[in-house]
């Protein structure tokens, strides 16, 4: 996932909340904003396999009315400019410290008993 971690420090590195706010440099949000939502798409396809229903949930948010099953590399197209994308919805439930330590004593608990 080492193309998630890059385009993070990308977005990060780019700022496009700063340039957001003046007009002078509204052309480069709109590029840093087009090559994350690209990043987003490979990931999607990319994490198909590992995690097929948030890759799908993701290929989906993006505007994509295709099956991402049936595409591949050489298939996938750029986003077109003007594409229409959905309400973003959080994938992924952060898992809190608490719940993986009463994971963690069940499973010490489990493995005493056997």
């Amino acid at each position: 996932m080492e193309l998630a971690s890059l385009g993070n420090v990308y977005f990060d590195t780019k700022k496009p909340w700063v340039d957001a706010k003046l007009e002078t440099t509204h052309e480069r949000m709109k590029t840093t904003i087009s090559c994350c939502l690209e990043c987003l798409q490979s990931l999607a396809l990319i994490s198909l396999p590992m995690i097929p229903t948030a890759a799908l949930e993701l290929f989906k948010m993006l505007g994509s009315t295709s099956d991402l099953k049936d595409i591949r590399w050489k298939q996938l197209k750029p986003l077109q400019v003007g594409q229409l994308l959905e309400e973003p919805k959080i994938l992924f439930k952060k898992v809190e410290d608490e719940i993986i330590a009463a994971q963690l004593a069940k499973l010490h608990a489990m493995s005493a008993n056997a």
